[in-house]
This record gives C-alpha cells, sequence and structure tokens, in this order.
C-alpha cells in the first residue's frame, strides 16, 4: 500500500523532524493512503512534542508537491541535491500541539 519515515533525530532546528521515504504504490495512489500515512506521521511528531515537519519533493513531482501543499505543507526552499540539478524543494508544515 505505502509506507513513510519519520526522522528520530532533530534536521534543521531542535524540535523539528523530517518525512523521509513517502512513498504510495501506484495501485493505491488517489485513494486516500497518502492522508492517511501523513495524519499517522503529525500524531507520532505530535506526541513527541515536535513543532514542525520538513520533507523534499525532487523537481517533476508535482503531483506529490500538490498534495503536500493541500495538507498544509509550505514551501520553504529549494536546495540542492545530487541527481537533480534542479535541487529539491523543502516544505514544512507546523504542528499544533495541545
Amino acid at each position: 500500500m505505502g509506507l513513510v519515515q519519520l526522522s528520530r533525530q532533530p534536521v534543521l532546528e531542535a524540535d523539528q523532524r523530517a518525512i523521509f521515504s513517502m512513498w504510495v504504490a501506484p495501485a493505491w495512489r488517489g485513494t486516500g493512503v497518502v492522508d492517511q500515512l501523513l495524519d499517522a506521521v503529525v500524531d507520532a511528531a505530535r506526541a513527541e512534542h515536535v513543532r514542525s515537519l520538513v520533507l523534499w519533493v525532487t523537481p517533476g513531482n508535482a503531483r506529490a508537491a500538490a498534495c503536500y501543499e493541500r495538507r498544509g505543507f509550505t514551501f520553504e526552499a529549494t536546495e540542492p541535491y545530487d541527481d537533480h540539478s534542479a535541487g529539491e524543494r523543502r516544505y514544512r508544515l507546523g504542528i499544533q500541539t495541545p
């Protein structure tokens, strides 16, 4: 179906973590699986008092970028990436803690 990984260590700031390896099998795209995965990651981050999540989107992956923007992630910067001369786009999501 799909997978996602949440970093256990701070990324850019002490109370920030990163989402890595977000992937949904082609047959399951558009079925809500990505929302379920993101809900689980946000819940896990919130439980650890994380204040924001970051992730990177490779050039040409407009569908992923649109999905993250729909979920409230905002574009922050384009960063160099080994395989992509255009760089990867970094997005951030602020997390409200109870």
